[in-house]
């Protein structure tokens, strides 16, 4: 799934898709002119709005709509009217004492039908940032056909909402709504935080633990096995085909770096995304439980691992699942070595896969659900009264 926070893979991880794109975007751009009417300077006129905060409470609004032109882009390469549509939200009443009495959250949504005849906005993908007196204070970059942002208690002033692409192959149209939901409270007043000592409560937190000091990985998968072993991973760029793992063997504490010295690599490839999982029965040779690995590699294949001692060892390769289109992957483990693998690929839906040698090797996939857009982590029922066989 392309990803909010929500970072996804980068862009070089697209490049088999982004040179088909090149190719047709001349030629689709080209045909999409030809259209009576068609323009490239978008819908609103103005390309700006005021957002004026009630005295009291209320939800004041502004939409607009646009088009943004085919292309690919990044919130350092956005330009208006060329691979972006920028619009300006004026925001006024809003002075020094206002939240005192006041609450408010600005919402900001984009959303768009991806432009025929692309299947879905893996093709037609937009990215929405949002600047405040020249600094960025809000983006969504999620891959799907919405981006939203929040912006807790936002000063008075110029908002820049910029509409840009990820990767669109046709002129993209969008629609987009933002608006100020204002509640009123006591001076003064307001929620408190309750104190963590106080009452009988079961869930604490701890400090914040880094996991790994060197890489900055994103968008982390986390595993626990019936023995307490925490493992995480997470991708550190599909440019650099490279994901990077980590146990704990304290309850979270302190974590070490898995994989092949000395810099930690399950198996070659991957980078786009990382995901694990752990068997549900103890090994018969070791007494451990299977950890499985997968990551996505450019969109066209996942790379594979397993160990059999708790992530002391791994056997990987980079060429375990071939496809066309392949993104955000779901694994799960059931047993000594079984493991089902879930992804989205763009032309057939969501497809399944099954390892039976803890998820080193998979047999050829099968489609799942043929129309689902965004699907989400794959699991298992044991309970086989559940899962009847006719």
């Amino acid at each position: 799934m392309f990803y909010p926070l929500g970072h996804r893979s980068s862009l070089l991880a697209r490049v088999p898709v982004v040179l088909m794109a090149l190719l047709l975007i001349a030629a689709a751009l080209f045909t999409y002119l030809l259209e009576p009417g068609t323009t490239l300077a978008g819908f609103d006129p103005d390309k700006e709005g005021t957002i004026t905060a009630p005295e009291g409470e209320g939800s004041p609004a502004v939409d607009w709509s646009g088009l943004v032109p085919p292309g690919t882009g990044s919130a350092a390469v956005c330009v208006d009217g060329v691979n972006a549509y920028f619009y300006t939200l004026h925001l006024t009443g809003i002075d020094a004492e206002y939240y005192t009495t006041h609450e408010a959250q600005l919402h900001i949504r984009v959303l768009w039908d991806p432009t025929p005849p692309s299947p879905d906005a893996t093709t037609q993908d937009l990215a929405l940032y949002v600047n405040y007196e020249g600094t960025q204070v809000a983006t969504s970059d999620g891959g799907s056909n919405q981006e939203f942002v929040v912006i807790n208690n936002p000063a008075a002033g110029d908002y820049q909402i910029i509409v840009c692409d990820f990767l669109t192959l046709l002129p993209q149209e969008f629609n987009a709504l933002a608006s100020l939901n204002v509640s009123a409270v006591e001076p003064g007043g307001g929620d408190t935080v309750p104190d963590p000592e106080d009452g009988d409560r079961d869930l604490l937190f701890s400090p914040t633990t880094v996991v790994d000091p060197q890489r900055d990985v994103a968008e982390p998968s986390l595993r626990i096995d019936p023995k307490w072993n925490i493992y995480a991973c997470g991708p550190f760029g599909a440019s650099r085909a490279a994901e990077y793992a980590q146990k704990s063997e304290d309850e979270g504490d302190t974590f070490r770096v898995l994989g092949q010295p000395p810099e930690g690599r399950i198996s070659p490839g991957g980078g786009g995304d990382c995901e694990l999982a752990v068997g549900t029965v103890p090994l018969s040779d070791t007494g451990e439980y299977n950890l499985a690995y997968t990551g996505l590699e450019a969109l066209v294949n996942f790379s594979t691992g397993r160990s059999t001692n708790a992530g002391l060892n791994f056997i990987g390769q980079n060429v375990a699942v071939i496809d066309a289109g392949l993104d955000r992957q779901w694994m799960e483990g059931i047993g000594q070595q079984t493991v089902y693998l879930g992804y989205n690929e763009v032309a057939q839906g969501y497809r399944v896969a099954r390892s039976e040698d803890g998820g080193f090797t998979y047999g050829l996939p099968v489609t799942a659900a043929e129309d689902i857009f965004r699907p989400g982590p794959i699991r298992i029922d044991p309970d086989p009264t559940h899962n009847p066989v006719a």
